[in-house]
C-alpha cells in the first residue's frame, strides 16, 4: 500500500494493517488439529473422492440420467467432515488446523459444486422422475449443519441465506409430514 504524500504511517497504523493481514490469511472456520495428529491427509478422503465428485458433477450438471446426481450428492456428503484434512495454508508455525475435505478441491470447484447442490435442492425443474432420490438427499444435505459449517468467508456470505431458506423449508416439510418440495411451490 503506498504511503500517503506528506505523511508517515504511524506505528499504530502499521499494527492495524499487520493484524488485518494476519486475520485475512488465517483460516476462519478451520478447527485446531487434535494434538494426537502429527501427519495430515492420511485418512482424508479428498484424494479418492474429489475425482468422483468432479466426474459426477459434470454428468449431473449436464442432466445425465445415469445416477450421477446421486453419486454427486453422496460424495459431497462424505467430503464435509474434517478428518485429518489440511491444505498448505492450514499449517502455520504456531498452529495446525484441519478443514472439511471439500476445501481441498481445486480453486473454484467448491463454488461450482455448491451451485449444483443448490440447483438440485431448490429448482422445480430438477423434480423429475429421473432425480427424486438425488433431489431429496440434496435438500437434506444443503439444509444440514455440516454443510453450513463447511461454508467460509465469501462463500459463506453468498450461500448462508440460501442454506437457511432450504433449512426452513425442510423443517416445515418435516413438521407437515411432506416430501421434499421446492420453495417455489409454497
Amino acid at each position: 500500500m503506498p504511503m500517503p504524500q506528506g505523511r508517515r504511517w504511524s506505528r499504530h497504523g502499521q499494527t492495524v494493517i499487520l493484524a488485518f493481514l494476519i486475520l485475512v490469511n488465517t483460516p476462519l472456520l478451520a478447527n485446531d488439529a487434535p494434538a494426537n495428529i502429527r501427519t495430515f491427509n492420511v485418512t482424508c478422503p479428498a484424494a479418492s473422492l474429489l475425482p468422483i465428485i468432479d466426474a459426477s458433477y459434470h454428468a449431473c450438471n449436464n442432466g445425465y440420467d445415469d445416477g450421477s446426481c446421486d453419486r454427486f450428492v453422496d460424495a459431497y456428503a462424505k467430503l464435509l467432515p474434517t478428518y485429518d484434512c489440511q491444505r498448505p495454508i492450514d499449517a502455520t508455525p504456531v498452529k495446525k488446523f484441519v478443514v472439511p475435505a471439500i476445501w481441498l478441491a481445486e480453486e473454484g470447484a467448491e463454488e461450482d459444486y455448491i451451485r449444483l447442490l443448490w440447483r438440485l435442492a431448490s429448482e422445480e425443474r430438477m423434480y423429475t422422475k429421473s432425480f427424486p432420490d438425488a433431489v431429496r438427499k440434496a435438500r437434506l444435505l444443503f439444509a444440514s449443519k455440516e454443510f453450513a459449517h463447511s461454508l467460509d468467508g465469501a462463500v459463506a456470505e453468498e450461500w448462508n441465506e440460501k442454506h437457511e431458506q432450504i433449512a426452513r423449508a425442510v423443517r416445515e416439510e418435516a413438521r407437515n409430514g411432506m416430501k421434499a418440495i421446492s420453495p417455489a411451490k409454497k
